[in-house]
């Protein structure tokens, strides 16, 4: 081989070649931005829903048989419960269950941003912490329904016309509870005629198990919050 050649090559060989950066690529310059708008807004709307959010766990929760403790929530409102139980004949631990259920008391954030005693749901037409709505008992609009004796005397009144109509209508006693449970959510028309298809009365309501769930709750009252 040539010997200036074979110097060459060998020169070329040994020599350590030129780092050259190479050019910089914008393709995706966006997805760092764009990503840190992503968890802001996300934050934002946990922040925004936090009280659904726990609100619909505590319903799945309910599901696989856990139900929540309500004692600490209902605490507050006890002389209110009590009271309205008194006035209506409804038992005062499933009254705080119904209200721990529909709002966890207020927790919820309801329409527009609401929350507490004056916490409103179905885009304006349920009524305080029980959630009294107004498509079926329209007197709940003249009321003071954000005081809690007010909104549970109510509730207590709704629950109690569901058990009145259920027991004349033949639901036996061993069921008669649930199933006026069931009815302050579904309206007893409905659960009736889902008992005399032969269906769970609670079938007919919001995620399928109100009565329990609310029993469930009920139970787990505390004798210091009660």
């Amino acid at each position: 081989m040539n010997s200036a050649l074979a110097r060459r090559r060998r020169r070329f060989r040994d020599e350590v070649a030129p780092i050259v950066a190479a050019p910089a690529k914008h393709g995706h310059d966006w997805l760092l931005p764009v990503a840190g708008i992503g968890l802001v807004g996300g934050g934002v709307l946990v922040w925004m829903f936090s009280g659904n959010i726990a609100n619909a766990a505590a319903k799945v929760a309910a599901l696989a048989g856990f139900y929540a403790d309500p004692s600490s929530r209902a605490a507050p409102y006890w002389a209110a419960i009590t009271a309205a139980s008194q006035a209506t004949g409804a038992p005062a631990n499933l009254l705080a269950g119904i209200a721990d259920r529909e709002t966890r008391f207020g927790q919820t954030r309801g329409w527009n941003g609401t929350t507490g005693p004056s916490i409103m749901g179905d885009n304006g037409n349920a009524f305080g912490m029980w959630q009294v709505n107004r498509t079926y008992h329209p007197e709940i609009v003249s009321l003071q329904w954000d005081d809690p004796q007010v909104n549970a005397t109510e509730a207590g009144k709704v629950y109690m016309d569901a058990y009145t109509n259920l027991q004349n209508n033949g639901v036996s006693a061993d069921l008669l509870t649930r199933a006026a449970l069931d009815a302050y959510n579904a309206g007893w028309p409905t659960v009736l005629s889902a008992i005399k298809s032969g269906a769970d009365p609670d079938s007919v309501t919001t995620m399928g198990n109100y009565g329990t769930d609310v029993l469930g709750r009920a139970a787990k009252l505390t004798t210091a919050a009660a």
